[in-house]
């Protein structure tokens, strides 16, 4: 049955204002918060490597949600009135998968073009880029925003 859905219109419509809003609030943390707390708000700085190696390996099913969260992210930030950057799209996402439940890990990393210093933010789950992985290439992994793990 591929016909109108009210419920699966609303999930998905509730889905794009989750994004949205956490946009919002990702966009306050980066540009009007000390990076220390939000650093420390998001579990420490660490060195990517581990991360960029998987080694939080995920079940597909869950690597699937991941990639519907980075794909939302993307396509809302394109909707608002200013340019999200990619940290912003990262924080973002890494608000959007912990309310998952799902182990979020933004790399930063770093690239020297045409004589300037460039940098650039990436969401990585089990291994996999999930926001800013595409543009991710040729730039060198320096650090790591964590998640912390759970606990009950």
């Amino acid at each position: 049955m591929n016909g109108f859905s009210p419920l699966r219109w609303l999930h998905g419509l509730l889905f794009r204002l989750e994004a949205v809003l956490a946009l919002c609030i990702a966009w306050f943390l980066v540009f009007h918060v000390p990076f220390r707390l939000v650093a420390r708000l998001f579990g420490g700085v660490s060195d990517p490597g581990p991360a960029l190696a998987g080694f939080d390996p995920q079940p597909a099913p869950v690597l699937a949600r991941a990639r519907g969260v980075g794909h939302v992210v993307d396509a809302m930030s394109l909707r608002l009135p200013w340019h999200s950057t990619c940290l912003v799209r990262c924080v973002a996402g890494r608000m959007m998968l912990t309310r998952r439940g799902i182990a979020g890990h933004i790399v930063f990393g770093v690239n020297r073009r045409d004589g300037a210093l460039t940098a650039h933010a990436w969401l990585v789950t089990g291994g996999e880029p999930v926001i800013g992985g595409s543009q991710a290439a040729g730039f060198t992994p320096n650090a790591c925003l964590y998640a912390l793990p759970r606990t009950v």
